[in-house]
């Protein structure tokens, strides 16, 4: 019934409510509500003398100014061709004998993202978002459509019986076009999910309401950014030291283990297989170059990466444009 009603828990589950530790009284509020709240939970002040123990819900109710999102890339409508001449002309030369020190390394990745960032923008159209756009909706639907609603104008104007058997006829045929798109677009989804986006198939199935709030994480963090603070400490801890108690130490260099030898080169062969296996529709980073942008482009872009991939090893040291990612709490 809350479901129905666009209502959420806003009191975080299994908050106990009631003196003897059982959850009796519950809060609900709909998404604008829950949007607003930042704390939900059992008041520090309770001394009131009743069993059941007071809720406290504070909202943020501060004016916010409307931003305007900007609309992501529709790679379904790239032009793939344009993309790949655009990144091979922006690319910085390549020179694979050249020795990069850290500081060149660094500039060198940055030329590369910003070369394909480049030729993203000018080869791929930006998304037009809609409240009724259907991932299974194609050209071919388009023209179909306006073909019906021609033919149905014609009919109506004349009720000439050949243009409503017509009508009749090209209406079928747009109901099963439609039909056979929607069940080639869910055929060639469930058909690319692999052991992670199995998971993200079985929720369309089985989606139930969920909260669209961060719930409260303790009594100190009550606003989103606090939250987030928390979370980050949670998810990306200071490393702790190596444990070395288990290592016995060698005082006899004689029975030292000889070194295993290392190839450390990278080959092209490695480059190519390690961008096969990434998923193509996956979320990207803050460059906002996906991976089926690299999938697609890896012939002209596997020397470049190979260079980077080889440098960093060779140095020791990560490209900072790399360590800057996006985490989605779920």
């Amino acid at each position: 019934m809350m479901a129905a009603l666009g209502l959420n828990l806003t009191i975080p589950a299994g908050t106990a409510t009631h003196r003897s530790g059982t959850a009796i009284d519950l809060v609900w509020g709909n998404d604008a509500t829950a949007n607003a709240i930042l704390c939900c939970g059992i008041a520090d002040f309770n001394d009131h003398g009743s069993d059941h123990l007071p809720i406290e819900t504070t909202l943020d109710l501060t004016p916010r100014t409307a931003v305007q999102d900007t609309p992501g890339y529709n790679f379904s409508k790239a032009d793939w061709k344009l993309m790949e001449g655009l990144i091979k002309e922006y690319l910085p030369p390549l020179d694979e004998d050249a020795t990069l020190t850290v500081d060149e390394l660094e500039d060198f990745t940055a030329k590369i993202i910003t070369a394909i960032e480049k030729a993203i923008d000018k080869a791929t159209p930006l998304k037009r978002p809609s409240p009724f756009s259907k991932r299974w909706w194609t050209e071919e639907l388009i023209r179909i459509r306006a073909e019906v609603n021609l033919i149905q104008n014609r009919y109506r104007r004349t009720r000439c019986p050949a243009y409503g058997q017509e009508w009749r006829k090209r209406k079928e045929e747009y109901e099963r076009k439609i039909k056979q798109a929607k069940e080639k677009t869910w055929r060639e989804f469930t058909e690319q999910a692999d052991e992670k986006t199995i998971w993200q198939i079985k929720k369309f199935l089985t989606s139930k309401p969920t909260q669209s709030f961060i719930p409260t994480l303790d009594n100190d963090a009550t606003t989103n950014q606090l939250k987030a603070a928390m979370l980050q400490a949670t998810f990306f801890p200071e490393p702790p030291d190596a444990e070395t108690n288990d290592i016995p130490p060698i005082t006899d260099t004689s029975s030292y283990p000889m070194p295993v030898d290392f190839d450390s080169r990278i080959t092209e062969r490695q480059i190519e297989t390690a961008i096969a296996k990434l998923g193509p529709h996956k979320a990207p980073g803050p460059d906002g170059i996906t991976n089926q942008v690299l999938k697609k482009n890896v012939g002209v872009l596997k020397g470049h990466i190979l260079k980077i991939v080889q440098t960093s090893l060779n140095t020791g040291h990560f490209p900072s444009p790399f360590k800057n990612t996006l985490t989605i709490v779920l």
